[in-house]
């Protein structure tokens, strides 16, 4: 054995054959599925798919030309069984890409949801609150935090209105500093709703690639498939 870096992942690994170019079976089908997306994606390599996919219909079946012998129809044979095994593999991929890209974007909306109903709208209701309110707010807040770690002697007292009047300018420079801390958190949710959009755009784009993929490769395992059928029915003849 030797090893070698897979030429998937880059993963090192030790191959058990001179020809091993992957760590894994998912590697391998991987790169086979790249291979693939990189050929036919070419302009010249679509427009010939495009046009031997066309012809591939339950009412034009493909037409075998020429004389093939029984070892050269066999061969064929084998190849499209090949074929049909690789393209199912990078179906398998692409299918689990999808299905990971869906279950981020539910997640991804979900926090959306989150957000703007809960974590904004509470901020909207602190900002609508009169500094007395606020300031009371402040106190049950620090109040809940104490009692948490059993910091808590006594109980909450909170400011009268007439007692708000007399406060410290310190205490009015806290809720200031409060106020500006709001509007930080909104902004920075602003922020992240923003990114979270723009991500669940990319990935619905990424989704709708992949499914065309999908579609690209269910064509050509029919196309195999057709093939396949038209050598049995020459293998029968020979």
């Amino acid at each position: 054995m030797n090893t070698r870096n897979c030429q998937s992942c880059g993963t090192s690994f030790s191959a058990t054959r001179s020809d091993a170019n992957y760590c894994s079976e998912k590697c391998r089908a991987m790169a086979n599925y790249q291979k693939r997306k990189a050929i036919v994606h070419t302009p010249v390599k679509q427009k010939m798919v495009n046009q031997t996919l066309q012809a591939v219909t339950p009412q034009s079946p493909v037409k075998l030309s020429g004389d093939l012998g029984y070892d050269d129809i066999k061969l064929s044979i084998q190849k499209c069984e090949t074929e049909i095994s690789e393209i199912k593999e990078s179906i398998d991929i692409i299918s689990n890409q999808i299905a990971v890209n869906v279950e981020t974007v539910i997640k991804m909306n979900e926090q959306i949801i989150q957000i703007e109903k809960v974590e904004v709208i509470d901020l909207l209701n602190l900002v609508e609150l009169s500094e007395l309110d606020l300031y009371n707010y402040m106190l049950s807040q620090s109040f809940k935090k104490d009692q948490r770690e059993g910091k808590v002697t006594e109980k909450l007292k909170l400011v009268t209105e007439l007692d708000f009047k007399y406060i410290s300018p310190e205490t009015k420079y806290e809720i200031e500093e409060f106020k500006q801390e709001i509007y930080r958190k909104m902004n920075q949710f602003d922020s992240q709703l923003a990114i979270l959009n723009k991500t669940i755009d990319e990935k619905q784009k990424h989704i709708e690639q992949l499914r065309m993929d999908l579609k690209e490769l269910n064509n050509q395992i029919r196309f195999y498939q057709n093939r396949l059928i038209q050598y049995d029915n020459r293998l029968t003849q020979t």
